[in-house]
């Protein structure tokens, strides 16, 4: 515990009012969307910095740049896919409660309290890592497509950044 919240891995839950967001089942709807579509905000606007830095558009900075352009696509694509878990306390959770009727959405919600020991489970488990690579390649292939940026290439530029 930390300042009396949550605290797992640097990052905490944001507090919201769902009284203050409208209709409740399309508040928590656009809240869960809302971190995962940072996320791929994000992996779009890395992407087209390793498009720059390939291109050689910005002199001695291109390689550095293509090289955090590629660490940026590649965390914020897992960062994504694991917040799209359908897994309350993730965001994928919170849009899943929002699409269930009232009554099953009540009852999913109810594991919110043991949701971070299942995460942590599967993990463990090694479970985690089968559930989520398929989506951050998906992730990965579809931001790299919008800005015309070889798949291959950011994969290159990863296992460098993996061999440092």
């Amino acid at each position: 515990m930390l300042g009396g919240g949550f605290f797992f891995a640097g990052a905490s839950q944001v507090p919201w009012i769902l009284a203050n967001l409208g209709p409740a089942k399309r508040a928590i709807l656009w809240v869960g969307a809302a971190g995962p579509g940072g996320n791929l905000f994000m992996a779009l606007f890395w992407v087209l910095m390793v498009k720059l830095g390939l291109q050689g558009s910005v002199g001695s900075l291109s390689t550095p740049l293509a090289l955090m352009g590629a660490a940026g696509v590649l965390v914020n694509a897992m960062f994504m896919v694991l917040n799209l878990l359908p897994l309350p306390p993730l965001d994928g959770g919170r849009i899943m409660v929002s699409l269930l009727p009232h009554r099953q959405a009540y009852q999913f919600s109810r594991i919110e309290p043991y949701g971070f020991f299942i995460l942590i489970g599967l993990m463990f488990a090694g479970v985690l890592n089968y559930i989520l690579w398929p989506g951050v390649v998906l992730t990965v292939q579809l931001v790299a497509a919008v800005f015309d940026v070889s798949v291959s290439d950011l994969y290159r530029l990863t296992m460098i950044l993996s061999r440092s």
